[in-house]
């Protein structure tokens, strides 16, 4: 058996490797709009915010006896009218955050080669990233753990340099500088990571760490969830050191201000990564469409291969705004319905004792965070 120590640092990384993606090139860009104070003020709380959630969503499951999805519990708790618009939403969901794989891959592709015309930058990306979906299943574990150790790597270069050769004092201003709303759907995107927390608590069960200490639970879940916020907060940093005028993917920005060689690095790291996540996502969408829709090949090929590169030569291209939108219209969704399913289980008594909140002014807060980040979608 392996040891509860060893199971919650790798329960700690899993979460993290869970929640750090795509999101983190945006939050320079978001931070340069409104000021430094403000953006990390959002990412306090949105980091607070989600500790609580993963670990409402780990209570969730462990007062709710056998394996299921999280289409399960909102049809178990919510009521059967939701199971549909679950699987649903959850696909639209996947589905756009392809296609912002897609509109980042440009990015690191283009770093690689300069001479490469974006769009067929884009569909090199797309036919890669689509052939490898349906021939590298079985290498499922090895992509989440590159694609996480590629984006670790980009930051921890970004901010060395930036904090050791800065190109001028941060691009950032220090205080509220602008549109105030902007950064909260993109910092929910970034540190959203429900889908985590089942394979967490899958190993700490294994090392017995469940049956022993809820508190080795909610240790996990709540430093898997901060780790990201921290690496973030010095991917900030880094970027707005390095680039007096920040891209809105922060990487575009840097040419110019790193050393070429750093920038190649960085590029095909980047661009690894992405093609782990899309694999990834990809799978979890095409799995949800064959085993909860019951949907035959060709339509999941349409769906899971064809619609986001339509999407991307329709025009939604814009990598903030989709960000923006995933973050403040599907995540905020999710995270209320983990609220109210967590209030629910509560009532009937099938918890698991990980959450330990003495009122429920804090659960309130929580659905108002969401709220508010959906409204500055919605308005902006």
């Amino acid at each position: 058996m392996k040891s509860i120590q060893f199971s919650a640092f790798t329960g700690v990384g899993i979460l993290s490797g869970g929640i750090i993606g795509a999101g983190v090139f945006a939050l320079p860009y978001v931070t340069l709009q409104v000021g430094l104070i403000p953006a990390f003020g959002y990412l306090a709380l949105g980091t607070i915010a989600f500790s609580i959630v993963h670990k409402m969503y780990a209570d969730i499951v462990l007062g709710m006896p056998g394996k299921h999805r999280f289409v399960g519990y909102l049809e178990r708790y919510l009521g059967k009218s939701f199971f549909v618009p679950g699987i649903f939403m959850a696909v639209l969901q996947t589905i756009l955050t392809l296609l912002i794989y897609l509109v980042l891959a440009k990015t690191f592709i283009v770093i690689i080669a300069p001479t490469l015309n974006p769009l067929y930058a884009t569909i090199l990306f797309w036919a890669i990233g689509s052939v490898m979906l349906f021939v590298s299943l079985r290498k499922l574990a090895a992509a989440e753990s590159f694609a996480t150790i590629g984006i670790l790597c980009i930051i921890g270069t970004i901010f060395g340099y930036g904090i050791t050769h800065p190109a001028s004092a941060l691009a950032s201003p220090i205080v509220f500088g602008g549109n105030f709303l902007l950064p909260l759907p993109v910092i929910l995107f970034a540190l959203a990571g429900r889908a985590g927390v089942i394979p967490v608590l899958d190993e700490l069960r294994a090392a017995g760490g469940l049956a022993r200490s809820p508190h080795v639970v909610r240790t996990v879940l709540t430093a898997g969830t901060v780790l990201p916020a921290v690496l973030y907060s010095m991917f900030i940093l880094g970027v707005l050191a390095l680039s007096p005028r920040v891209s809105p993917d922060s990487i575009t920005g840097l040419v110019g201000n790193m050393p070429p060689v750093l920038l190649f690095a960085i590029g095909i790291l980047g661009l690894l990564s992405l093609l782990s996540s899309y694999l990834l996502s990809g799978v979890d969408v095409n799995n949800t469409l064959r085993y909860d829709f019951k949907i035959g090949i060709f339509w999941r090929i349409l769906l899971v291969v064809v619609a986001p590169l339509g999407l991307y030569l329709l025009g939604l291209t814009s990598f903030i705004g989709l960000i923006s939108f995933v973050g403040g219209i599907f995540l905020s969704i999710e995270g209320i319905l983990i609220v109210v399913m967590w209030l629910r289980a509560r009532r009937v008594g099938a918890l698991g004792g990980i959450v330990r909140l003495r009122s429920t002014g804090a659960v309130w807060l929580i659905i108002l965070l969401f709220v508010v980040a959906l409204i500055a979608v919605l308005i902006g």
